[in-house]
């Protein structure tokens, strides 16, 4: 699995220990690939999707290859130009500056409802099979990295059919609801993240006496949530991928040690006493690197965009009763001009930093607040 599906993926390398990314087994040095390569490209690259070459006239309704991608004018109106966001020593910064993400997501939400959301963004879009069908129906989001599959997905997931590696793999309005609850359950265990990386990533640590603990250490977030769905018995998601001869059968050696250089627990990609699938990556099989293929252009860590609430009462200078009461709500959000006029825009040093401008503000009732 690490030496194919490396990128979006981070399940526990069969030679390493997982509190260690590098091992040393039998005189071979094993490297956990897949957790070197998120950490590399999640949080130390940026991709613009500013095209390189060809025409390029900046304005805000140039729509960008990644089309959550929307340039933004700066205080005083105007555009930072084609010369400083390609291929020049400044475009990485201005380019940064001069881009905000449309709709960007917090991986750090611990609201089932926002996660449900932004499960079903993919509702009603589709690519075409090679048969020219529809690959699946508008009735499942289709979070996948397979974009050019060769049949329509079919009516069921069934391992045994062609559709099992040739079809895309989408998800039900059940399976939305409850991989969000998932989801969150693993945000709340393992947040706050402090990059993507750290999101994507399983954590390095040592084996658990609870198979909660042990899943740490073994995949990550998503992964986590994922599989943990698909061995209940609802019938939803991988369960199919884990039924007779599927099945990656749970070996009954001490967690921890490893058997002929290999660590039992990482082959199967499940804790103690659970057997995993050996179907893990055909395109049937729901990954943590297929969410990522769909979502990750528009995930964050933190949030720019604050909804902020004030509140004041005004008292009787007689008997100190509250005699009125108002609320108000401003929406603002911080942009990457700075405040002091001249600062850089990669690094302000000025005392204030960066602006923030109102989006919005209204007034309030009490029953909007309570």
């Amino acid at each position: 699995m690490a030496a194919t599906f490396t990128v979006g993926n981070s399940e526990a390398h069969t030679h390493v220990h997982r509190n260690n990314i590098k091992a040393t087994q039998g005189g071979t040095v094993y490297t956990d690939l897949s957790y070197l390569l998120n950490e590399s490209l999640f949080d130390r690259f940026y991709l613009s999707t500013i095209p390189q070459t060809g025409a390029f006239n900046p304005t805000a309704d140039l729509i960008l290859p990644n089309t959550r991608n929307r340039l933004v004018a700066n205080a005083d109106g105007s555009f930072a130009s084609a010369a400083d966001l390609r291929n020049s020593p400044t475009a990485f910064a201005q380019s940064a500056a001069s881009i905000a993400i449309e709709g960007g997501f917090n991986v750090n939400s611990t609201s089932v409802n926002a996660w449900r959301m932004l499960l079903a963004s993919y509702l009603g879009e589709s690519v075409l099979a090679a048969d020219g069908s529809a690959s699946h129906s508008l009735q499942n989001s289709a979070l996948t990295s397979k974009l050019y599959p060769l049949l329509p997905e079919g009516a069921a997931v069934d391992p045994s059919a062609p559709e099992a590696w040739s079809a895309v793999r989408s998800l039900t309005a059940n399976e939305i609801d409850l991989l969000a609850e998932a989801i969150v359950e693993e945000v709340k265990r393992r947040g706050p993240f402090l990059s993507l990386a750290d999101f994507v990533n399983r954590r390095l640590v040592g084996n658990s006496t609870t198979v909660e603990g042990d899943y740490l250490g073994l995949k990550g977030t998503l992964q986590a949530a994922i599989d943990k769905l698909s061995i209940l018995g609802q019938g939803v998601l991988n369960e199919a991928y884990y039924q007779g001869g599927l099945a990656a059968l749970a070996l009954n050696y001490p967690d921890g040690v490893p058997v002929n250089s290999i660590y039992p627990e990482h082959e199967t990609g499940m804790p103690g006493g659970l057997g995993g699938s050996r179907m893990f990556g055909v395109p049937g099989f729901l990954t943590q690197g297929d969410l990522l293929s769909a979502l990750a252009p528009i995930l964050t860590v933190r949030g720019d965009t604050f909804t902020i609430r004030a509140y004041g009462e005004s008292l009787s200078g007689i008997s100190g009763n509250v005699e009125s009461k108002v609320w108000c709500e401003a929406v603002v959000q911080r942009v990457a001009d700075p405040v002091a006029v001249g600062d850089s825009v990669v690094a302000p040093s000025g005392d204030f930093g960066r602006s923030f401008r109102i989006l919005s503000i209204r007034w309030l009732n009490e029953a909007d607040v309570i």
